[in-house]
């Protein structure tokens, strides 16, 4: 039994690497041996070792191991435990103090974007400051509304991950450090207990009352500490991941390891342009099992697909206007694949009968891609199919009525309430009407097959094409507005009006 621990950046093997793969896994299969290779989006490598002569394949998990073993032609799947009611505690303990700093942060956030609106009611002369409608001023700070609410949700995200990481034993920053195993579980422990603690006693010995200010104030200075340490290895893994990606991308084969970081820089803001701003077509499809297989270039043309659905946004179908080619504009090309992160990670998860969950799909990311296995033993239920379309309805009226209610309760009108209700219905009427769609997708996708002798797995698939890119002046002309009008514009406004702390900011 192998264990070969990959780690590819791309998240999917090249054309060229997966044949060989196939080929050495057909050679293993004939000579009757099994080899294990871990997928990128394990915690942790695998364990192989040999064990009352059985071979033993060990996942570590948080506070558990996922086990393999091996007894002649028979796998056996188990899960062992490896956690204590003290470890569960201590991970407590280290996730209520970063929730706490979470929390600390937030309310800066809060009072940051409050002084931001605060400005804005100044600059539209509805105070008694005397202070009249200055046009500049406002669109001045109104733009810099955008910047600062990404930035501070960025914040927000990064201590919501360190959180998470708090929990799960502080899993990432003992990869991304060098400081792996004991020192990282050593360094945790000190800024956690160990250094507050010993605060609190040497004030308590020393029979100050306000040992309880000077023991937070130090945990919250510990507790930043590690979390600012946190987000610079997050974001230099990020930059550092779409370098990589840049030079590995096959269309810029003029990139290598010696081109500068200027010049990558300039690439990657290309791609992102052009990823954001060119037109797409989303196409929906349904395919069986062992016919599909997503191609560069997107669907396998051997695969029997049945196309259900395709569909543009405005903004794409507006890309495709054909003075938009003729001014130079936008280029059209031939459809490209675009692929999610899900995808491109291959981290899909599969939605079988016995993983079903109501809350699990009502709750799970529209963006996210999932597999719902809809034909065969495992394939999900009539009952289960209904009861997670019927949630979804009920679910969005239950929030449309309550926001109504709000309002209404905020002595706002019972036509400003009943107004804001079909607005945020027809908003949200796309959604369910997709949701509808899907579930008879999938329902009659189970029907149609339920007889089927080899019982067959259906996939419904929703692919992305690019059906057009803008030309590299549109991409540095949208770029170069973005940090005109979003960035400098307001920068030097709130210095003009006065507003230095939040332009500092």
């Amino acid at each position: 039994m192998g264990n070969e621990y990959e780690c590819d950046i791309k998240g999917t093997v090249s054309a060229e690497n997966e044949e060989i793969y196939n080929a050495e896994a057909q050679k293993d299969y004939e000579e009757g041996e099994v080899k294990f290779r871990d997928h990128h989006s394990l915690r942790e490598p695998s364990s192989s070792l040999t064990f009352k002569k059985s071979e033993i394949q060990i996942y570590p998990q948080r506070n558990s191991e996922f086990i393999l073993q091996r007894k002649g032609n028979e796998f056996i799947a188990r899960v062992g435990k490896d956690g204590s009611v003290g470890l569960s505690a201590l991970r407590a303990i280290y996730t209520v103090n970063a929730i706490f700093m979470m929390g600390i942060i937030l309310v800066f956030c809060l009072q940051l974007i409050l002084f931001l609106f605060l400005g804005l009611t100044i600059n539209m002369g509805l105070t008694s400051t005397g202070v009249s409608l200055d046009l500049g001023d406002f669109l001045g700070t109104l733009l810099s509304v955008p910047l600062f609410v990404f930035s501070l949700a960025s914040l927000m995200a990064l201590a919501a991950a360190f959180v998470g990481d708090s929990w799960n034993g502080h899993s990432f920053l003992n990869h991304a450090t060098k400081l792996r195993g004991v020192a990282m579980e050593w360094i945790s422990l000190a800024m956690f207990i160990v250094i507050p603690m010993l605060v609190a006693i040497i004030f308590l010995f020393g029979q100050n009352d306000e040992w309880w200010a000077y023991t937070i104030l130090t945990w919250f200075c510990c507790v930043f500490a590690l979390f600012s340490f946190f987000s610079i290895f997050v974001l230099f893994y990020e930059i550092a991941g779409t370098f990589e990606l840049i030079r590995k991308f096959e269309h810029y084969t003029e990139i290598d390891y010696n081109t500068s970081i200027f010049d990558i820089a300039k690439y990657a803001i290309l791609l992102r342009q052009i990823q954001r701003y060119s037109g797409r077509e989303n196409i929906t499809f349904s395919v069986d099992a062992h016919s599909y297989h997503s191609t560069r270039d997107g669907l396998n043309q051997e695969s029997e697909t049945a196309v259900r659905s395709k569909s543009m946004s405005l903004y794409s179908k507006f890309t495709t206007w054909e003075k938009l080619q003729k001014w130079g504009l936008v280029e059209k090309t031939v459809n490209v694949r675009q692929y999610s992160i899900d995808e491109v990670r291959d981290v899909a998860p599969f939605i079988t009968s016995s993983s079903w969950s109501l809350e699990k799909l009502f709750c799970r990311s529209r963006n996210k891609m999932f597999i719902a296995v809809v034909n065969g033993k495992n394939a999900l239920t009539p009952i289960q199919l209904r009861s997670s379309f019927l949630c979804n309805i009920m679910g969005n009226v239950l929030i449309i009525l309550l926001l109504g209610a709000f309002l209404h309760w905020l002595a706002l009108g019972i036509g400003a309430s009943i107004l804001f209700i079909i607005l945020v219905a027809f908003l949200m009427g796309g959604p369910i009407y997709l949701t509808y769609k899907n579930y008879l997708m999938v329902k009659g996708d189970g029907k149609k097959k339920e007889d089927d002798e080899n019982n067959e797995i259906i996939y419904d698939v929703r692919e992305s094409y690019r059906v057009n890119k803008i030309t590299p002046a549109v991409v540095w002309t949208i770029f170069a507005l973005e940090i005109a009008i979003l960035y400098i514009w307001p920068t030097i406004i709130l210095f003009v009006i006065g507003n230095i702390p939040i332009a500092s900011f």
